[in-house]
């Protein structure tokens, strides 16, 4: 960030300390901040609809607000900006509880040297730039879990075979019920019904070990091999040894350890 101009929004109603602090960060870093003054919130907020900042520093007291309420108030009005709060040293207990619920920093006016108050607005904007990245990608992937759980759940059956195979549902000589409730987003369990026969049906559970991704990769890979292998299911031996092998060699193509590749019964 050295040689990028940062935009600093200033929010202290005592022009002493206004000024103190512009001639500070010009004095320590010369031609890399440009720093826009207000004295009231209110005037900030409407700075903030009309212009572009990097960062914000803000007194805790202001004539128009106090607090945690200063803070709250510029973090809904600028979320996306990082938010180093300025303290004496009375408010510096609550400047501390300030940082946990989401400022990026707190100084205490009179005792910030040039380059701690330089270091602080790069450090703000830096960490404040990873934190993004990080909600954007954890939003990202608890999307990518949401559609993967969706596809999961389209791979149980919805409907049971029927015996006899005109009969009305109802009137099925075997009737199937199930409950599936997996314990994370995605899960490692698996199950399917399906006709062996005229007077037959095939259950399959598969339980892999673990959760999360990696189960339920391994668990799509058994549902399409089963699929493959029903011609099989009314010798169970024979099937399960057909599943078991070529389960083997595909696992054989990855770089990752199994362990326990599953149980599954017939």
């Amino acid at each position: 960030m050295n040689g990028t101009l940062v935009q600093v929004l200033l929010i202290e109603d005592q022009l002493s300390d206004a000024v103190l602090l512009q001639d500070t960060l010009a004095e320590a870093a010369p031609g890399q901040f440009v720093v826009t003054h207000a004295e009231r919130l209110a005037d900030a907020l409407r700075l903030l609809r009309q212009h572009t900042f990097g960062v914000i520093l803000s007194d805790l007291g202001l004539p128009d607000s106090h607090g945690a309420e200063t803070f709250e108030r510029l973090r809904q009005a600028a979320v996306h900006l990082p938010i180093i709060m300025l303290t004496g040293l009375d408010d510096e207990e609550l400047a501390v509880r300030i940082v946990h619920a989401g400022a990026q920093d707190y100084l205490v006016k009179g005792r910030v040297p040039g380059d701690l108050l330089v270091r602080a607005i790069r450090y703000a904007i830096e960490r404040k730039r990873i934190e993004d990245e990080l909600r954007q990608r954890n939003e990202q992937m608890a999307e990518d879990l949401a559609m993967a759980r969706e596809f999961q759940a389209a791979f149980l059956p919805r409907r049971f075979p029927r015996f006899q195979h005109a009969a009305d549902p109802s009137a099925s000589a075997l009737q199937f019920y199930c409950t599936y409730k997996p314990s994370g987003s995605v899960g490692g369990d698996f199950y399917t019904v399906f006709p062996v026969g005229e007077t037959r049906a095939g259950i399959f559970l598969a339980d892999v070990m673990g959760h999360g991704v990696r189960a339920a990769l391994v668990t799509a890979m058994i549902r399409g091999l089963v699929e493959e292998l029903k011609p099989l299911a009314h010798e169970p031996s024979r099937f399960l040894s057909a599943l078991n092998r070529l389960l083997v060699d595909v696992l054989r193509q990855t770089d990752t350890m199994m362990f326990e590749i599953g149980r599954a019964h017939v």
